[in-house]
């Protein structure tokens, strides 16, 4: 349990030394292109509402390093597909 604290601690340090780039590609880049897919696929006549609801829904997924792993999913299913905003 320590040690998952001490890993989680500096994981969230190193975060605040990266630059602006690397900070938004680590961290919100994924969860927003995700959203955005689900965006265009969906057309919601509330997009920014969606948009927000989509990331509270997933932010765990986020949280979770899970999120990086649907981001292409999501993009590719824009063709093929509805995306779940219910992940």
């Amino acid at each position: 349990m320590e040690n998952q604290e001490s890993i989680s601690k500096k994981t969230r340090v190193d975060l605040q030394s990266l630059p602006t780039r690397q900070y938004l590609d680590q961290t919100v880049v994924p969860i927003l292109m995700s959203g955005l897919a689900y965006l265009s696929k969906e057309r919601p006549p509330e997009p920014v509402v969606a948009l927000a609801k989509y990331l509270l829904k997933n932010k765990s997924t986020l949280e979770t390093g899970t999120i990086t792993e649907n981001v292409s999913q999501n993009i590719e299913s824009t063709t093929e597909g509805k995306i779940n905003c219910d992940k």
